[in-house]
């Protein structure tokens, strides 16, 4: 407050020019008192994120925390340019379903047929219990009853989900 503005005030409130001045002398300190607690709260808040990125950081060398940086810049980077209305590459279903089964599993232990017989691909047995139809380009696992066709055995040994598999077989 001015000094004119403190006499004005020790006018309209009926009080003397020395109690306003007392007035705005405390309303001065509470206010200065805020504003330090204000900033010392910031303060408060800004090592409290210096101490969290202290502990997300601490086991990694600059180069890891370069790599990190880099794909989080490339994946912002391809979100960027990723538009929704943009028809994506269309997938050749039919020509992904015709690769063979048996060029995914690799060496069969036997021939009953027109099947052949493998090991299982992700579980552990003595016999071989997974078959492989070469005339429909069918599988089935008769251990833990699951079966389908190649882009289904695609997903069981690399993970993905369907059009992921159909691209990969339509690449390879």
């Amino acid at each position: 407050m001015h000094p004119i503005d403190t006499f004005k005030a020790s006018q309209i409130f009926g009080i003397s020019y020395t109690e306003a001045a007392m007035k705005r002398k405390d309303y001065l300190t509470t206010y200065i008192a805020n504003f330090t607690g204000m900033l010392a709260g910031a303060v408060r808040e800004m090592e409290a994120a210096e101490r969290e990125i202290e502990r997300i950081f601490h086991d990694m060398t600059i180069l890891d925390i370069t790599t990190k940086l880099t794909a989080a810049q490339k994946e912002f980077d391809a979100f960027k340019t990723w538009n929704p209305y943009k028809p994506t590459k269309t997938i050749d279903w039919a020509k992904a379903s015709q690769y063979p089964c048996t060029d995914l599993l690799g060496t069969a232990v036997k021939q009953m047929g027109k099947e052949w017989l493998y090991h299982s691909p992700h579980r552990v047995d003595k016999k071989p219990s997974f078959s492989v139809s070469t005339e429909k380009n069918l599988w089935h696992d008769w251990g833990s009853g699951e079966g389908g066709n190649v882009i289904d055995l695609f997903i069981l040994l690399h993970g993905g989900t369907k059009v992921d598999a159909a691209k990969a077989l339509c690449e390879m």
